[in-house]
């Protein structure tokens, strides 16, 4: 079960992660640049069009972008819910964002839908769907607590930590089941930020060295990675070259490795450091997974506002250099340097 969670969250949480750093760095359209509708972005994202669509990066892209797309569509729950159930996990995670806002509408009083939401995510035939559901029944939940207050710190704390850890939990008055690695990714997502205000009033300034300590040694991949992205993103650890590059490389569990990869691409990004550089250590098998993701992740959000129009190709290119030609290349045999194509192909794409 610990395995399908670190699975769903490497596939479903990429688009959303670069999401955020797309669309924080995304001051004014690329050049030349052409918009594609949100059909024609489906067709890409599903592997429902020719060869290019075959390769992971542009699928990614395409999901990039249609996350931002698909909640202002207009699409019913119907057809949401049908994309979620796609062929590529690039087409399904997708549809996550728009499908938790559609499912919230469906009872804006929420009356009956947190009950509803968490019957249904054991019936969800694809992860994506289960986790739609079960981040909008979190949602509602929390909402709800925010409206009527929250019950002691350490009250919550304490079911916060059960449901993380596996176990049940109860929030207002909710049982939330842990045993599911769906319910744990959800949970995680939605209550981290509150998560961390609640156990900074329990633990005072050791609440850095309790995350960290989490972000190692908690039961299961989804309460690690929780604490882990609450370590690097909640102001425990500056953000500088040398830190971030020493969690990536050694930092104590996949998870606080995997968790420090956003903030180093944003911070190398803005280092003067020469593409060639950054190409060369996301190719660099000597460092970890984590270390070339972020070069590659920092090259993408370079790319991203010089990416333009080959005029002979028609192909997305930045600086001559052909993004599709280059994520083919390397899509296999170098995934860390090809996923410097998806945030210059998803903003290529939006505009």
């Amino acid at each position: 079960m610990e395995s399908r969670g670190k699975g769903l969250t490497l596939r479903v949480f990429m688009v959303a992660a670069l999401l955020a750093l797309t669309l924080a760095l995304m001051i004014t359209a690329p050049a030349q640049a052409q918009a594609r509708s949100v059909e024609e972005l489906l067709a890409i994202a599903c592997g429902d069009g020719g060869p290019p669509e075959f390769i992971a990066e542009i699928r990614a892209a395409a999901a990039l972008a249609l996350a931002d797309l698909l909640p202002i569509s207009g699409f019913e729950l119907a057809r949401l819910e049908k994309i979620a159930l796609g062929p590529t996990p690039e087409c399904r995670g997708a549809a996550i964002p728009a499908l938790v806002e559609a499912y919230l509408a469906l009872d804006p009083e929420g009356a009956g839908s947190v009950t509803a939401l968490l019957a249904s995510v054991e019936r969800a035939h694809t992860p994506e769907l289960a986790l739609a559901r079960a981040i909008a029944a979190i949602v509602r939940i929390q909402q709800t607590l925010l409206v009527v207050g929250l019950p002691p710190e350490e009250e919550l704390v304490e079911a916060i930590t059960a449901v993380l850890s596996g176990s049940e939990g109860t929030l207002l008055g909710f049982t939330v089941d842990g045993s599911s690695p769906i319910i744990r990714e959800a949970v995680g997502r939605v209550v981290q930020e509150v998560f961390f205000s609640l156990a900074r009033v329990i633990y005072g300034e050791a609440v850095c060295q309790v995350f960290e300590d989490l972000a190692v040694n908690a039961p299961t991949h989804e309460f690690r990675a929780t604490a882990a992205r609450v370590f690097v993103t909640a102001g425990c650890v500056p953000y500088d070259v040398e830190t971030l590059t020493g969690l990536v490389t050694v930092g104590g569990s996949e998870e606080l490795r995997d968790a420090a990869v956003g903030p180093l691409s944003e911070v190398l990004a803005m280092e003067p450091i020469a593409d060639p550089d950054l190409m060369a250590l996301a190719l660099d098998s000597t460092t970890t997974r984590q270390h070339r993701l972020a070069a590659g992740q920092a090259l993408g959000l370079r790319w991203m506002m010089a990416v333009s129009v080959d005029p002979e190709t028609g192909n997305p290119s930045v600086d001559s250099l052909d993004l599709i030609k280059f994520a083919a290349e390397h899509t296999i045999t170098h995934p860390e340097l090809a996923i410097a194509v998806v945030a210059p192909l998803a903003a290529f794409f939006l505009f």
